[in-house]
């Protein structure tokens, strides 16, 4: 694997596949071999099976999203990671993930909104709320709407309160 030997790798992962099938180690490290080889359909295939069976397991899950965005599929990584936001809101190295897949699918409003929880999660509210902000000032221009620019006042001003209780 670390001398990029994919090929040999996954003929010696073949036989302890062979036998604990749905060990979650195994099952992450081929869908790696997989993506690595070009193959992140076979990898997302591979991994669908799986979370069927461990739904919203996190090391599935990030390697489900890697193959998707191996296969250039940014908006449906992204929507993945989201997801998973909901179960590992403190996890800060998915929010940076899913700021970068944003990123990729060209959903620069949602960039600065994953920014912020990184920043937040990191006690940088400065750069939390800024990114907020940002997402704020694009939403307004982008009209989106009174409900989405509520919500991120309303985001804003929760943020501002953690920052007080944390300074406090």
């Amino acid at each position: 694997w670390e001398a990029e030997n994919y090929a040999n790798a996954s003929a010696t992962l073949a036989p302890l596949l062979a036998k604990d099938p749905n060990r979650i180690s195994f099952v992450v490290t081929q869908a790696e071999i997989l993506t690595k080889q070009n193959e992140p359909g076979q990898a997302r295939d591979f991994l669908t099976r799986h979370l069927q069976i461990n739904p919203g397991n996190h090391a599935l899950t990030i390697a489900y999203a890697d193959a998707l965005i191996e296969a250039r599929n940014y908006t449906e990584a992204a929507d993945v990671l989201q997801r998973h936001t909901a179960t590992r809101a403190d996890d800060h190295h998915l929010w940076a993930m899913l700021a970068e897949t944003q990123g990729q699918a060209g959903n620069i409003s949602e960039v600065h909104q994953a920014r912020a929880e990184y920043f937040r999660l990191l006690g940088d509210f400065r750069n939390a709320r800024q990114q907020l902000q940002f997402a704020l000032r694009i939403e307004v221009d982008n009209g989106s709407g009174g409900a989405v620019e509520a919500r991120l006042r309303e985001r804003i001003n929760t943020l501002e309160d953690e920052q007080r209780e944390f300074q406090g």
